[in-house]
Protein backbone atom coordinates (compact mmCIF):
# COMPACT_ATOMS: atom_id res chain seq x y z
CA UNK A 1 0.00 0.00 0.00
CA UNK A 2 3.19 2.18 1.13
CA UNK A 3 3.81 2.32 -2.69
CA UNK A 4 0.70 2.71 -4.51
CA UNK A 5 0.65 5.77 -4.47
CA UNK A 6 -2.38 6.63 -1.94
CA UNK A 7 -3.21 10.12 -1.02
CA UNK A 8 -3.46 9.30 2.58
CA UNK A 9 -0.02 7.90 2.74
CA UNK A 10 1.51 10.97 1.28
CA UNK A 11 -0.26 13.39 3.68
CA UNK A 12 -1.15 10.39 6.45
CA UNK A 13 1.57 10.34 8.49
CA UNK A 14 2.91 12.47 11.78
CA UNK A 15 5.93 14.54 12.87
CA UNK A 16 8.82 14.05 10.74
CA UNK A 17 7.25 10.88 9.44
CA UNK A 18 4.58 12.75 7.51
CA UNK A 19 4.92 11.59 4.04
CA UNK A 20 4.74 7.29 4.62
CA UNK A 21 5.33 6.51 0.86
CA UNK A 22 9.52 7.66 1.07
CA UNK A 23 12.55 6.02 3.28
CA UNK A 24 12.43 8.39 6.47
CA UNK A 25 15.47 10.63 5.36
CA UNK A 26 15.79 11.64 9.07
CA UNK A 27 16.82 7.93 9.93
CA UNK A 28 14.92 7.88 13.30
CA UNK A 29 12.31 5.28 12.22
CA UNK A 30 15.75 2.64 11.09
CA UNK A 31 17.04 3.38 13.96
CA UNK A 32 13.96 2.17 16.03
CA UNK A 33 13.33 -0.20 14.08
CA UNK A 34 16.54 -1.66 15.11
CA UNK A 35 16.73 -0.58 18.24
CA UNK A 36 13.77 -2.23 19.24
CA UNK A 37 14.50 -5.43 17.19
CA UNK A 38 17.76 -5.60 19.61
CA UNK A 39 15.92 -5.57 22.24
CA UNK A 40 13.97 -8.48 21.22
CA UNK A 41 16.23 -10.18 20.44
CA UNK A 42 18.09 -9.84 23.83
CA UNK A 43 15.06 -10.57 25.71
CA UNK A 44 14.45 -13.69 23.49
CA UNK A 45 18.08 -14.70 24.38
CA UNK A 46 18.11 -13.99 28.18
CA UNK A 47 14.61 -15.48 28.43
CA UNK A 48 16.02 -18.50 26.61
CA UNK A 49 18.62 -19.28 28.59
CA UNK A 50 16.88 -19.07 31.58
CA UNK A 51 14.09 -21.52 30.22
CA UNK A 52 16.78 -23.91 28.10
CA UNK A 53 17.28 -27.21 29.71
CA UNK A 54 20.43 -28.28 27.41
CA UNK A 55 24.06 -27.21 27.33
CA UNK A 56 24.85 -24.64 24.51
CA UNK A 57 28.07 -25.20 23.23
CA UNK A 58 30.48 -21.71 23.20
CA UNK A 59 30.12 -21.64 18.88
CA UNK A 60 26.30 -21.60 19.35
CA UNK A 61 26.70 -18.78 21.98
CA UNK A 62 29.04 -16.79 19.73
CA UNK A 63 26.68 -17.44 17.11
CA UNK A 64 23.53 -15.94 19.23
CA UNK A 65 25.69 -12.90 20.40
CA UNK A 66 26.93 -12.04 16.47
CA UNK A 67 23.49 -12.34 14.78
CA UNK A 68 21.64 -10.59 17.87
CA UNK A 69 23.80 -7.92 16.29
CA UNK A 70 24.16 -8.34 13.17
CA UNK A 71 20.28 -9.26 12.21
CA UNK A 72 19.64 -5.52 13.66
CA UNK A 73 22.23 -3.95 11.48
CA UNK A 74 20.61 -5.64 8.69
CA UNK A 75 17.31 -4.13 8.90
CA UNK A 76 18.85 -0.33 10.16
CA UNK A 77 19.79 -0.73 6.26
CA UNK A 78 16.77 -2.38 4.55
CA UNK A 79 14.64 0.26 6.51
CA UNK A 80 16.69 3.26 4.87
CA UNK A 81 15.81 1.71 1.74
CA UNK A 82 11.94 0.83 2.28
CA UNK A 83 9.00 3.96 2.57
CA UNK A 84 8.84 5.13 6.09
CA UNK A 85 5.10 2.96 6.52
CA UNK A 86 6.91 -0.12 6.68
CA UNK A 87 9.78 1.38 9.01
CA UNK A 88 7.18 2.74 11.27
CA UNK A 89 4.76 -0.62 11.12
CA UNK A 90 8.08 -2.65 12.64
CA UNK A 91 8.77 -0.09 14.99
CA UNK A 92 5.49 -0.47 16.43
CA UNK A 93 5.05 -4.24 16.11
CA UNK A 94 8.37 -4.24 18.22
CA UNK A 95 7.65 -2.00 20.45
CA UNK A 96 4.24 -4.19 21.24
CA UNK A 97 6.37 -7.13 21.38
CA UNK A 98 8.56 -5.83 23.87
CA UNK A 99 6.28 -4.77 26.23
CA UNK A 100 3.74 -8.22 25.75
CA UNK A 101 7.76 -9.95 26.67
CA UNK A 102 8.39 -7.90 29.05
CA UNK A 103 3.99 -8.20 30.93
CA UNK A 104 5.01 -12.35 30.31
CA UNK A 105 7.91 -12.06 32.11
CA UNK A 106 6.34 -10.57 34.89
CA UNK A 107 6.22 -13.37 38.32
CA UNK A 108 2.67 -11.75 39.17
CA UNK A 109 1.85 -11.46 35.83
CA UNK A 110 3.09 -15.26 35.22
CA UNK A 111 0.53 -15.96 38.88
CA UNK A 112 -2.38 -14.53 37.64
CA UNK A 113 -2.50 -16.24 34.36
CA UNK A 114 -1.72 -19.47 36.05
CA UNK A 115 1.45 -19.91 33.97
CA UNK A 116 3.82 -21.86 35.88
CA UNK A 117 6.99 -20.01 36.55
CA UNK A 118 9.86 -20.44 34.87
CA UNK A 119 12.22 -23.19 36.07
CA UNK A 120 16.39 -22.01 35.61
CA UNK A 121 18.42 -24.53 34.12
CA UNK A 122 21.51 -25.66 36.43
CA UNK A 123 24.78 -24.11 36.23
CA UNK A 124 26.95 -26.07 34.38
CA UNK A 125 30.26 -26.27 33.82
CA UNK A 126 31.69 -24.37 31.25
CA UNK A 127 33.68 -25.28 28.47
CA UNK A 128 36.21 -23.61 26.55
CA UNK A 129 35.45 -23.65 22.64
CA UNK A 130 38.77 -25.96 22.00
CA UNK A 131 36.41 -28.82 24.74
CA UNK A 132 33.40 -27.75 22.40
CA UNK A 133 34.91 -28.68 19.99
CA UNK A 134 36.43 -31.47 20.80
CA UNK A 135 32.88 -33.07 22.13
CA UNK A 136 30.90 -31.84 18.80
CA UNK A 137 33.39 -33.68 16.47
CA UNK A 138 32.93 -37.09 19.07
CA UNK A 139 29.71 -36.44 18.85
CA UNK A 140 29.89 -36.50 15.31
CA UNK A 141 31.70 -39.77 14.93
CA UNK A 142 29.14 -41.42 17.18
CA UNK A 143 26.71 -40.94 15.20
CA UNK A 144 28.44 -41.59 12.37
CA UNK A 145 29.41 -45.10 13.46
CA UNK A 146 25.63 -46.04 14.27
CA UNK A 147 24.88 -44.50 11.14
CA UNK A 148 27.23 -47.29 9.75
CA UNK A 149 26.14 -49.97 12.24
CA UNK A 150 22.53 -49.32 11.00
CA UNK A 151 23.24 -49.57 7.64
CA UNK A 152 24.60 -52.94 7.87
CA UNK A 153 21.67 -54.04 10.03
CA UNK A 154 19.69 -53.32 7.36
CA UNK A 155 22.12 -55.06 4.43
CA UNK A 156 21.64 -58.10 6.33
CA UNK A 157 18.11 -57.90 6.85
CA UNK A 158 17.34 -57.12 3.65
CA UNK A 159 19.90 -60.32 2.38
CA UNK A 160 17.91 -62.44 5.10
CA UNK A 161 14.40 -61.25 3.96
CA UNK A 162 15.37 -61.88 -0.29
CA UNK A 163 16.55 -65.66 1.47
CA UNK A 164 13.05 -65.84 3.14
CA UNK A 165 11.05 -64.84 -0.18
CA UNK A 166 12.99 -66.86 -2.84
CA UNK A 167 12.73 -69.95 -0.20
CA UNK A 168 10.12 -72.43 -1.23
CA UNK A 169 9.85 -70.82 -4.75
CA UNK A 170 11.76 -72.91 -7.90
CA UNK A 171 13.68 -75.66 -7.49
CA UNK A 172 15.32 -76.99 -4.41
CA UNK A 173 18.86 -75.46 -3.78
CA UNK A 174 21.98 -77.52 -2.23
CA UNK A 175 22.38 -75.53 1.12
CA UNK A 176 24.89 -78.89 2.40
CA UNK A 177 27.99 -80.51 1.67
CA UNK A 178 26.91 -84.00 1.43
CA UNK A 179 23.46 -85.43 1.18
CA UNK A 180 22.22 -87.00 4.80
CA UNK A 181 19.67 -89.21 3.49
CA UNK A 182 21.55 -91.50 2.16
CA UNK A 183 24.03 -93.82 4.16
CA UNK A 184 26.85 -94.25 2.98
CA UNK A 185 27.56 -90.65 1.10
CA UNK A 186 30.69 -89.35 2.73
CA UNK A 187 31.48 -85.63 3.89
CA UNK A 188 33.95 -83.77 1.82
CA UNK A 189 36.28 -82.25 3.25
Amino acid sequence: MASSGHEVMKDGGFGPFFDLTVPDPTYILPSVTALTLFCIMKIGVEFGAITAQTTVSPIQNLLKKGSMFAVPLVIFYATTKMPAAIGLYWATSNSISILQSLIMLNPKVRAALKIPPTIPKAKGEKRGIFNAVTQSWTDIKGAWKTTLQDRAARKISNEYLNQFERSGVGPLRKTYDYDPTRKNTKRKS
